[in-house]
Formats: structure tokens, C-alpha cells, sequence
């Protein structure tokens, strides 16, 4: 990796590399004498959530290195995308595997025993295998008010984040654990969270820090609750006037009409992504 990046090149991630040592039957790849193609040929479809993305483009090429007369093409679309054509119910057509980073909707379809499930409007059933744990990120819009205040400051701290996110006033915060000294210059007042109260400071101008996140329906919201709001056994949850969206898209979105808002949502997604935001720098 360093010989490539002295060349001005990025290295490849570890997954591209683990199919290129795949495909060329070399050591570190993978052992496809065990792969199962069966006698169908064909093209078939997975679609859903674009954080799953990458999840789902390993399968394909590690299953399309062994079994060549089978196509697979991703067409993501969001969870909700992936729950309706996996089900059969979306107006585009059905495919054979959804992507989710959510849990089901009871709209959506009614589990047997979390593992099948059947799905709501159709006759299909369903079974769900968790694959893995999303990383998440906090974002804001490039060239904005929270770029300029959140550079002054040289990143965000967990204490910082738990101030802007937590229903606790700081009074509350400090009885469980929370450092003051993460909101230098507090006004006092428990409605407000302003960009000034983080630093006296002409980049962070006295304008309310507009928070929102992925919903409580993705597993990134749990996380981040856990983490950020972490007395939740005594009252501690997100603050009132969050908003919350289902796809990370909306979140970008909303960034992008407040320059003077933060989110949360899967990493993924800010990785595969050219959006118009930055990731801010976590520091403890």
C-alpha cells in the first residue's frame, strides 16, 4: 500500500484485493471449490439499502468468479426499497434478494421467530440473516456555518455531541458524568444549543445547532443512543425537535438546506457517496 500511495495512487480495500487473490487462486483469496452454482443460468437482482451495498457487490464477485453463466446486478433504492421488492409488493418488479439496515416494518411483513418472515400484501416468506455491524458517521455541509465552527474547534468531542443531542439540561448532564468544559461558553438557558456556546468565537455565531439523524427504526439510532446518550436507565434519550429520516438521502438533503445542522446515519453511505458534506473528526 505504501509503494502505491508513493506513486500517488490509493490502494485497493482489503475486500477488491481478497477477489482479485480470489480470482487469481492465490493465497489470501477464497477456496470456491465449495461454491454451489447449480444449473440455472441467468441474470438475478438485490436490491435495498445502499449501505449494504458492499456487502452485497462481495457476494457478487466472489460468486460470479466461480459461477460465470449467473449475472447479478445491484439496484439499491433504500430499505424500504429492498423490504417491498424482496416482498413482491413495490410497483418495480420483484427480486431474490433484499438489502436492509433496518429492522421490518409490521407493515412490511410479521416474523415467525426473527429469522422468517412473512410478508404483508403477498404471499412470499422471507428469511433475514444479519451479516453485520454498520459504522456510523456525524456529518455537516461543506462550506457552511458547522464547517467553520467545528474546524475552529479542531473536531467534536463525545461530551460536545451528548450537549447538542442529549433531552438532559446541563445541570442533569453533569450529575451523570458529562464535562462541562465541552460547552465553553454555555448561555445557561436549556432551550437553546447555539454553535457560540461551543467557543466565543466569530466562526461559531450564536445560531441553533439543528441535530438529526437516521430513524429509530435502523440500528445506527440504537447505537448512537447508547453511545451519546448513555444514562438512558435514568431519562436520558435524544432531545425534542430532532429530525429524524429513514434514508440517509433525506439526511444529506437536509444538511444541505441548513448549513447550520449536524446528522448521524451509516458510514456506508458517506463512504459510497460524493455528497455535499464533510464527516466531522470524533475525538475523545
Amino acid at each position: 500500500d505504501e509503494l502505491v500511495e508513493s506513486v500517488g495512487y490509493f490502494p485497493t480495500r482489503k475486500w477488491e484485493k481478497v477477489v482479485m487473490l480470489t480470482l487469481l487462486d492465490a493465497e489470501g483469496g477464497v477456496n470456491l471449490e465449495d461454491f454451489d452454482c447449480g444449473s440455472d443460468s441467468g441474470d438475478f437482482e438485490i436490491a435495498g439499502s445502499l449501505t449494504a451495498h458492499p456487502v452485497a457487490q462481495v457476494w457478487s464477485e466472489m460468486y460470479t468468479a466461480k459461477c460465470s453463466h449467473v449475472g447479478i446486478k445491484y439496484r439499491g433504492g433504500g430499505s424500504s426499497k429492498g423490504a417491498g421488492r424482496v416482498c413482491g409488493v413495490s410497483k418495480s418488479s420483484s427480486v431474490e434478494i433484499g438489502t436492509m439496515s433496518r429492522d421490518w416494518r409490521d407493515s412490511e411483513a410479521v416474523t415467525r421467530n426473527g429469522y422468517y418472515y412473512d410478508c404483508v400484501g403477498s404471499d412470499r416468506y422471507v428469511v433475514q440473516v444479519d451479516v453485520a455491524i454498520e459504522a456510523l458517521v456525524v456529518t455537516y455541509k461543506r462550506d457552511s456555518v458547522a464547517e467553520d465552527c467545528i474546524d475552529r474547534l479542531g473536531g467534536l468531542t463525545i461530551d460536545q455531541l451528548r450537549w447538542m443531542y442529549s433531552s438532559f439540561d446541563e445541570t442533569q448532564l453533569r450529575q451523570h458524568g458529562w464535562d462541562s468544559r465541552a460547552v465553553m461558553n454555555s448561555d445557561g438557558d436549556p432551550t437553546t444549543h447555539l454553535w457560540s456556546e461551543l467557543m466565543n468565537h466569530p466562526d461559531c455565531p450564536a445560531t441553533e445547532i439543528k441535530i438529526s439523524g437516521i430513524s429509530s427504526e435502523s440500528t445506527i439510532y440504537d447505537f448512537f443512543t447508547e453511545f451519546v446518550t448513555p444514562s438512558f436507565k435514568d431519562g436520558e434519550e435524544l432531545r425534542t425537535g430532532i429530525v429524524t429520516k429513514d434514508e440517509e438521502e433525506e439526511l444529506v438533503q437536509f444538511l444541505v438546506e441548513n448549513g447550520d445542522g449536524i446528522s448521524f446515519y451509516g458510514y456506508t453511505h458517506y463512504e459510497l457517496q460524493e455528497d455535499p458534506v464533510w464527516a466531522a473528526k470524533i475525538r475523545n
